[in-house]
């Protein structure tokens, strides 16, 4: 039996339940160190910072249709109900499901003569995404046009499956050139540990009469890449049989066999006292995976002639071994069989890359309001979101945010967030889409991000802001 079950879970570790979780929020919120990672012309205020280990993650989860897309409430029992047509309005095209988490495991950063903040980060990140294609619910109206006594072929096309897991190591920094003006720049090292990449997956069912009988022939294209430790059984014919991860995963995972590089570019301006505007650019980059490198592929061919209905009724359990259900599962495992060869060439994989452009207005000290436009290229696949957010502090204590945004031709997000500080120790928890949370049913996606830093000489960078404010204050006077 192909174990491709323990691969998916393996790439999608710690993925447990989307959405790629989009930092919406977090451009705003510049009391966490971390807003970095969206505009990397960010300098959070303090001396310095060290982000604790495996305590700084963001995972999400995003999907193109709901839970309640799926099922329709019968009035009378109250039961919930399957609806296909009900799915297929409310399903895109092409439904992206994408998972994402990213884990901090060694941060910090430090100020340099009070104008340039230079940080460090290793970040491991997984990254899981399917396609499917709204047109394999055509499949529900049949094969065969009885009106029109003709056969109907129906292709499905567009099925596609990405997954990777690497080590980020970030090097970055920030420079106040004047009053006005800030620039950043990340650069990125990517060290590819395992991933999976569709190059082909299509169905084609052709519909026939051969005589008397209705013939489907279903035709399967696949062909699959992969870069890692596998240990392969093939049968006698040459036919894949089982995969599974390789009983020395650990000392076969080499990090730095899959190079790749990505950069961060980010700009502030502050043409107003109270206003600032920003522009970045993320994760400009690629990984290139050469080691260990395997292709899996499919040409079948199924020819179905029906069910044979004596047969049903004698044997409607199909207990027998010569059933038909036995003869039909026979037929399937043999019409669907993978090839399998290692590969020399490499392949190469794209970061989901990204454009910000944020306003925030401080009208009050205690009192911000924020505008982003993002634009995220996946999988060559534009995704857009506009969003208002706005945001009180009490002091450098507490800091709640909240926002609304809206996802291109999808749906309304509304997110929260709060920074919590005390002492040198601080905490802060965010999402994009708080619904989602409290109504799981209806959300597209669910996201979060938590995360403990401990801040240094923050203080002392807010004594040295009020005296120089208070300076400028008595020269104008």
């Amino acid at each position: 039996m192909i174990r491709f079950r323990h691969i998916a879970a393996a790439l999608m570790m710690a993925a447990s339940g989307v959405a790629t979780a989009q930092d919406n929020l977090l451009p705003m919120m510049r009391e966490v160190p971390q807003s970095r990672s969206a505009n990397p012309a960010i300098a959070p205020a303090c001396g310095g910072h060290i982000s604790f280990p495996a305590l700084n993650v963001k995972a999400g989860v995003a999907n193109g249709f709901t839970w309640d897309d799926l099922f329709t409430r019968s009035p009378k029992t109250d039961s919930l109900n399957f609806d296909l047509d009900k799915l297929s309005d409310n399903m895109p095209t092409r439904s992206l499901t994408s998972v994402g988490v990213s884990d901090v495991l060694l941060g910090f950063g430090f100020t340099v003569k009070g104008k340039t903040h230079v940080t460090l980060e290793l970040v491991n990140k997984t990254t899981f995404g399917v396609v499917i294609p709204r047109s394999i619910l055509d499949l529900r109206y049949g094969n065969w046009d009885f009106d029109g006594d003709r056969p109907v072929r129906r292709s499905i096309t567009d099925i596609d499956i990405s997954a990777s897991n690497y080590m980020e190591i970030a090097l970055g920094g920030s420079h106040r050139i004047n009053d006005q003006w800030r620039v950043g720049l990340t650069l990125k090292y990517l060290a590819g540990l395992v991933a999976a990449k569709t190059n082909r997956f299509s169905i084609d069912i052709n519909n026939y009469r051969d005589g008397v009988n209705y013939m489907m022939d279903v035709l399967t294209h696949a062909d699959i890449t992969v870069s890692a430790p596998l240990d392969v059984t093939l049968d006698e014919n040459g036919d894949v049989s089982s995969v599974e991860f390789d009983d020395d995963l650990g000392d076969k995972l080499k990090p730095f066999k899959n190079n790749g590089f990505a950069i961060d570019l980010g700009v502030l301006y502050k043409p107003m006292d109270n206003l600032e505007v920003g522009a970045s650019l993320i994760d400009l980059g690629s990984i290139n995976w050469k080691q260990t490198v395997q292709r899996f592929y499919a040409e079948s061919d199924f020819r179905f002639s029906g069910l044979n209905v004596n047969d049903a009724i004698e044997d409607p359990d199909f207990v027998r071994e010569d059933s038909y259900y036995s003869e039909l599962q026979d037929s399937l495992e043999q019409a669907i069989k993978f090839k399998y060869e290692e590969q020399s060439a490499s392949f190469k994989t794209k970061l989901p890359t990204q454009l910000l452009l944020t306003a925030r207005y401080t009208p009050y000290k205690w009192l911000d309001a924020g505008f982003l436009t993002r634009m995220r290229w996946v999988e060559e696949r534009l995704q857009t979101h506009v969003g208002l957010s706005a945001g009180v502090h009490a002091g450098s204590v507490l800091t709640a945010m909240l926002s609304a945004g809206y996802n291109t031709g999808r749906y309304l997000n509304v997110g929260a967030g709060m920074v919590l500080r005390g002492g040198p120790v601080q905490f802060h928890l965010l999402t994009d889409n708080l619904s989602g949370l409290i109504k799981p049913t209806k959300a597209h996606g669910v996201d979060v991000r938590f995360g403990i830093n401990f801040l240094i000489g923050r203080r002392r960078l807010e004594k040295a802001a009020k005296a120089q404010a208070e300076t400028v204050s008595v020269s104008v006077d």
